[in-house]
């Protein structure tokens, strides 16, 4: 790579170094280039690469991200002058030499007044033994100036090879200062590398891995194999599925159109699995360009993938990688363009319609460096990347990091986190991939393996998963044939900043990603039928109190209910503040609280008379303050963790006699008072009546089992009377709305249990009669 340079033997020592914590110490590393004599390269080895902490140490060798002289070993001084933010004390200044170190002759501190002090000199230039890189600290008496700038001077004679400067800090302490690698606070792997075994690993070069979302299939490349199409066995596309025991089935070369005598891999596939991202463009008539196809899978197989038109898309680098996101509106790459900080960098571009995608925009540099980045893979919370880079400190060569977006301007990052080295190590490690349940990260490694490369998995600490999801299957039926239904289905509701094109169904069957705080409705009309209206957001259990009848004779549960209603935002607000500090089983062992043991929360008391309210409710009151403390933490770990929800959806036809439930409207407790979060699916059956003005209906109001036989019938009488005013006071005629109560006559769940009282305490819509 580097003609003109000669290196020294480097000794390559594998350093598991932390910070210095001190609290009197305050280390600043450089954040300003003042001047510089010269520089070997404009982006990478530019002066500009000495800023910031060390991206190369406490790994050792050449480093694009590193300032170099632009002649090594010449025989006149080279020099660099940088700027700190903020003035200090001096007692310390540390040099990061990642590249033949030993070359420093002079170092000169400037105070706040611009005066010079040098406390550095090497003039015999007598160079230690050093492995092959160091921070080399050069301790001083604490300055009686504060000092913001820094020269730095080289002599680069003493060291035959080019001499590289990773950063220069200074420090308030004589505490030295170590360079680290960014590794997060996470508990320990939990087990060593798992090889898939022979099902998926070959002979061959297996590579290139890409999970299905709900970890059910596996696309991989494999290059050199006999099987492959054309004469140069280059890379082709191979995948395997698990079968009902869990075991991956032997792998298949699906064959054309998929692959064909190029090198052809997956770069992504939808969270539905009909829909493959194909890296390279696919063309008939000739060797194919550089870009990303998209094929899709119908009863007939795949489909010819169509090449996706990018905006001012090009790339100046020979190789390329591309990932789409879960939803299919992103489209990640890593690529070469004039804008870029060294080599490849990573890249955004965003779906507009059909097959055009907007210009790439780069992602920064927060994440792109004068090295190379690329190996990029979009978890399904669409937050959190994983990528490769030999642009920060790691294990050497190429390592996996992990960074989370901070907002949607998709240039705003956390800072990368290393993996860690039971993912990274020596060599080159990249083309990692992760299902939606982020708890395992597949690989390839030439590890132990049965040929040259093999695919292998490692389970992920929790503090390097993406953030959590959930997985919702759904099914779309006939409610009278049980029948599929094709259908388009479109998401309302965008608090989240959550964003999915329509979705057409052919077989009924829908599987996508939902982030976990969404608040969405799954929307469907469908010729024929009432209109599906189906929440899936996560049903939480502590407020539901507001809403859930009770036995109007029963003290206790109405004491419950109050003690709820005055204990549970107070209590959320102190355990949201501790759970942003602690973890869930040190709020449960300060609450006290056994996960073993199974907390009432039935909310069935026997009738209670002649007890005094104040004191009954005082006893009450740490028994019912556990339970709301349990159900706020359990919901807090449903949040923490994967998920995944099966709905059978019935799409009731429209005829008489017909009933559909109406799910999300709400009654106070015991009241018959419409709340305000009923308004949108209320909304919804007056458009349904406005588009069928031929159709009467009957508002059917109905409750659980707790309150006596008669208030039951007096609620949902006017529960559905209140509905049924809803929908006139809308502009639906009167005559056509008929409201009855049934009480508790008609349950369609187990009044026994929490769930089933939920389900029974409904609204249902009767069609009486189509004219």
């Amino acid at each position: 790579m580097f003609h003109t340079i000669r290196t020294a033997t480097l000794f390559f020592i594998l350093f598991f170094i932390t910070a210095v914590t001190a609290i009197s110490q305050e280390v600043q590393w450089a954040n300003e280039l003042l001047r510089y004599s010269s520089q070997y390269g404009q982006k990478a080895y530019a002066a500009k690469q000495v800023l910031g902490k060390p991206n190369k140490l406490p790994d050792a060798g050449a480093s694009p991200v590193a300032w170099a002289p632009a002649k090594p070993d010449s025989r006149f001084p080279e020099y660099v002058r940088v700027k700190y933010k903020t003035a200090i004390h001096v007692q310390q200044i540390a040099i990061a030499e990642n590249l033949n170190p030993g070359a420093v002759y002079q170092v000169i501190l400037y105070d706040t007044r611009g005066k010079q002090h040098k406390v550095y000199e090497n003039k015999d230039l007598i160079v230690p033994l050093t492995p092959g890189s160091r921070v080399f600290r050069i301790m001083i008496d604490r300055t009686g100036y504060m000092v913001n700038e820094l020269k730095l001077i080289l002599h680069p004679a003493a060291i035959p090879g080019m001499n590289q400067i990773d950063a220069i800090g200074i420090a308030d302490s004589q505490i030295p200062v170590h360079a680290k690698i960014n590794l997060v606070e996470a508990e320990e792997y939990t087990g060593k590398a798992e090889n898939l075994g022979p099902a998926i690993n070959s002979e061959a070069d297996d590579m290139l891995p890409i999970i299905s979302a709900d970890g059910q299939s596996l696309y991989f490349g494999r290059k050199l194999h006999p099987e492959n199409i054309g004469a140069d066995k280059a890379d082709d596309i191979w995948y395997s599925t698990r079968n009902e025991s869990g075991q991956w089935t032997k792998a298949i070369n699906p064959g054309a159109p998929l692959n064909n005598e190029y090198h052809n891999y997956v770069a992504a596939v939808s969270t539905d699995g009909n829909q493959l991202v194909l890296a390279n463009e696919y063309s008939r008539f000739g060797i194919p360009a550089q870009g990303v196809a998209i094929s899709t899978r119908s009863i007939n197989g795949w489909s010819q993938p169509k090449n996706l038109r990018i905006k001012s898309f090009y790339n100046l680098n020979e190789f390329s990688c591309y990932h789409m996101g879960p939803q299919g509106r992103v489209l990640l790459m890593a690529i070469e363009q004039h804008d870029t900080y060294g080599d490849m960098d990573i890249y955004v571009s965003f779906k507009e319609d059909g097959l055009n995608w907007t210009e790439p925009l780069n992602l920064g540099p927060s994440i792109n460096t004068a090295a190379t980045e690329g190996s990029v893979f979009l978890a399904a919370d669409g937050k959190t990347i994983y990528f490769s880079s030999d642009g920060f400190s790691g294990y050497g060569s190429f390592d996996m990091y992990m960074s989370r977006r901070l907002d949607d301007t998709w240039t705003n990052w956390t800072e990368p986190i290393n993996l860690g080295p039971q993912i990274n190590s020596r060599l080159r490690d990249f083309y990692y991939t992760i299902p939606a349940s982020g708890d395992y990260a597949y690989f390839s490694s030439d590890k132990n393996s049965y040929g040259r490369s093999d695919i292998y998995r490692i389970k992920l600490p929790r503090e390097v998963r993406p953030l959590p999801v959930t997985l919702l299957h759904a099914n779309i039926t006939d409610a009278i044939t049980h029948e599929p239904i094709d259908v388009n289905i479109h998401f309302e509701g965008n608090d989240t900043g959550y964003r999915m094109d329509d979705i057409d169904l052919e077989d009924g069957r829908l599987q996508v990603i939902i982030p976990k705080q969404a608040n969405l409705i799954l929307s469907a009309d469908i010729p024929g039928y009432f209109p599906i209206f189906e929440p899936v957001n996560r049903f939480s259990p502590i407020h539901e109190i507001q809403f859930m009848d009770y036995n109007e004779h029963d003290l206790m549960a109405e004491m419950d209910r109050e003690l709820r209603l005055e204990m549970t935002d107070s209590l959320e607000l102190v355990l949201n503040d501790k759970l942003q500090a602690q973890n869930l089983d040190q709020i449960r062992l300060e609450y006290h609280i056994d996960n073993s043991e199974q907390v009432n929360t039935t909310n069935t008391y026997l009738p209670v008379q002649n007890t005094n309210p104040d004191s009954l409710k005082n006893a009450m009151r740490k028994d019912v303050e556990q339970e709301i403390i349990n159900e706020i933490l359990e919901q807090a770990e449903n949040d923490r963790n994967y998920s995944e929800v099966i709905k059978d959806i019935e799409a009731v036809p429209i005829r008489a006699g017909e009933i559909i439930r109406i799910d999300n409207i709400y009654f106070d407790a015991n009241r018959w008072y419409l709340r305000p979060e009923s308004d949108e699916s209320l909304d919804k059956i007056v458009d349904f009546l406005e588009k069928n003005p031929n159709i009467k209906v009957e508002i059917g109001g109905h409750t659980n089992s707790l309150p006596s036989d008669d208030f039951c019938n007096k609620l949902s009488e006017n529960r559905a009377k209140r509905v049924a005013r809803y929908i006139i006071d809308h502009g639906i005629k009167a005559e056509r709305i008929s409201w009855k109560g049934y009480g508790k006559s008609v349950p369609i769940a187990d009044n026994h249990t929490k769930a089933g009282r939920r389900k029974n305490q409904r609204v249902e819509l009767k069609i009486i009669s189509i004219q």
